[in-house]
């Protein structure tokens, strides 16, 4: 088991690598414009003496507002260092996505690394250019990926456990950022598609891609 997994881990630890390069300057940065606006007390005291608070889209946000400053302080490069630390984290999992997805290494190698340094698609959502992007919307994502591995597993194995921590995490990563809803879509086609392809359009089949769907469907 073991060697089995060696060749993933020098994957993961290369891709990690090569991402580290481009992205390394990022803790160079400094907080500017709308990334303080979750630092601020008046709005962290306005959104926790809300009714129900966590109903908020704001939920991550808000948290992290009021937990880094009181561990960071004024050092500005220990926010961007936990900014890198969820960049990495994300671009393991979507490795992992892609392997147990396509079942190949490289290939999966190769797709995340294009993912990983991807400067459009990433910039903004990391970088001083609104912090506040990363707070409400990044730290989900880790929580979104997750349980999309453990659908794939569930869909494929057919194991009930893997459905339930499918589940709880996306559970979850909507539950602190409203913003996942945008990843409603793919838990809704992803299984539905599935089961067209890999079972001939066998109607218990159809029917359990629907439900599987419609369950995140309901989560969202």
């Amino acid at each position: 088991m073991k060697k089995k997994w060696l060749p993933d881990l020098f994957f993961i630890a290369l891709l990690l690598v090569l991402a580290y390069i481009p992205w390394k300057q990022l803790t160079e940065l400094v907080i500017r414009g709308d990334g303080f606006v979750y630092m601020v007390s008046s709005t962290i005291n306005e959104f926790f003496n809300r009714d129900y608070f966590y109903t908020g889209f704001e939920l991550s946000a808000a948290s992290l507002g009021w937990l880094l400053p009181k561990l960071y302080k004024t050092n500005i490069s220990y926010y961007f260092y936990t900014s890198l630390f969820v960049m990495m984290l994300i671009n393991t999992l979507f490795y992992i996505l892609l392997r147990v997805i396509t079942k190949h290494k490289f290939i999966s190698f190769l797709g995340a690394l294009l993912f990983a340094v991807n400067y459009f698609g990433n910039f903004d959502m990391y970088s001083q250019h609104c912090y506040c992007f990363f707070m409400e919307r990044i730290v989900a994502v880790p929580f979104i990926l997750t349980a999309f591995i453990f659908l794939h597993m569930y869909i494929e194995k057919n194991k009930l456990k893997y459905y339930l921590i499918s589940i709880a995490f996306y559970f979850f990563a909507i539950g602190i950022s409203h913003f996942g809803v945008l990843f409603t879509a793919p838990f809704i086609l992803y299984p539905f598609f599935w089961y067209v392809f890999a079972k001939k359009l066998d109607k218990r089949f159809f029917i359990k891609g629907i439900m599987i769907g419609l369950s995140f469907l309901a989560i969202s």
